[in-house]
């Protein structure tokens, strides 16, 4: 991941430096603004790597929290289409909205997920295309709503067709320079659409084009309990060990796990964090600050793992700390929270590990 963005960001940063320089030395004015729009170009794409790159780091080590809500079909497929209509019709091709649901039909899912998703795949199609149409379309299938998005673009490449899904992988082959991009788009799609409990599909032919499916529950039961009933789900009785050195941090997170009827047991350093999990092995979540005195949080909950593999494990990590992100991935944590933790992160954490218990 670091070589690929780097290799971005010297690219976008040289052209940068470059056509600024330019400019200077120019009283040209149409050529100056020749000169700015390949700088402002950059600047895009530039933006758009570091973007990608946070995008699917959050998404991996289960960052991104599922926000289920009412999103209506029409508007979202309109909106999409209006991202694109700027650049498709700078390059003559026209994008077509297919929707077989009614006016006002609704799918209950996470909205911003759903909309990366179209984003991701119709940003790919015009990239890969040189004429159009491009359509995109939505219908109800059983209950089911199916999503796609067809081009008549250059197809995927036979050398990559198995891999398009994976990570740095390209439409044309794996790791040409030649077009820009990390490649990381279509992993981003595929983990979103695991999270809203969806499936994704396509078929290609080189030369012709491509068409991505998108299948999601309309209705999903689980999902709904998970964002809008948890608040009326009883967690009496559970014990979450907290290791939290700073009295405001714990108090923070001691008040939202209380509004969920969660009951913290405090530890201050790494030693007490790991003695009061003998003391209290029949806590159902363990989570820590990782820079914790006298043994670290890391090592802590690595002893606790080792002596519970079951336990859920759970790092908190300020915001903009590489460090402890780093620290995180040789902890052997289940997953993160932001330290402090907002209230749907937290909710979304006893959601996904303490309800199926």
């Amino acid at each position: 991941m670091l070589s690929k963005l780097s290799h971005e960001i010297l690219n976008d940063s040289n052209i940068i430096v470059g056509f600024s320089e330019l400019i200077k030395v120019t009283d040209d004015r149409e050529r100056q603004n020749e000169y700015a729009n390949c700088i402002r170009e950059s600047a895009d794409s530039l933006v758009s790597a570091i973007n990608a790159v946070q995008e699917y780091n959050n998404v991996i080590i289960g960052r991104t929290a599922v926000n289920m809500q009412r999103v209506n079909i029409g508007a979202l497929l309109h909106g999409v289409c209006q991202k694109f209509a700027g650049k498709a019709r700078k390059r003559s091709i026209e994008i077509a909205i297919n929707n077989e649901f009614s006016d006002g039909a609704e799918i209950f899912t996470d909205e911003m997920m759903l909309t990366s998703i179209l984003n991701k795949i119709i940003s790919n199609s015009l990239k890969y295309s040189e004429k159009g149409p491009i359509e995109i379309g939505a219908s109800n299938n059983g209950g089911t709503a199916v999503f796609y998005v067809r081009d008549c673009g250059i197809g995927i490449g036979p050398d990559v067709i198995d891999h398009v899904l994976d990570p740095f992988v390209r439409g044309v082959k794996i790791c040409d320079n030649s077009n820009r991009g990390l490649g990381l788009g279509l992993s981003i799609v595929n983990e979103y659409v695991q999270r809203l409990n969806g499936e994704i599909w396509f078929d290609s032919s080189p030369g012709v084009g491509t068409i991505f499916y998108i299948s999601l529950p309309i209705n999903s039961g689980n999902a709904k309990m998970a964002a809008d009933d948890i608040k009326a789900i009883s967690f009496g009785g559970t014990s979450v060990l907290v290791g939290e050195d700073d009295d405001v941090s714990f108090a923070l997170l001691n008040e939202t796990l209380h509004k969920y009827g969660v009951k913290a047991l405090r530890a201050k350093t790494g030693k007490e964090l790991f003695e009061l999990y003998r003391q209290n092995s029949d806590v159902q979540m363990v989570i820590s600050n990782l820079k914790l005195p006298m043994m670290n949080g890391s090592e802590a909950m690595k002893l606790i793992r080792k002596m519970s593999p079951s336990i859920i494990t759970v790092a908190q990590i300020p915001y903009f700390s590489a460090e402890d992100k780093r620290a995180f991935s040789e902890s052997g944590c289940d997953c993160y929270i932001d330290r402090p933790a907002s209230d749907l992160q937290v909710r979304d954490l006893l959601a996904k590990y303490l309800l199926r218990k």
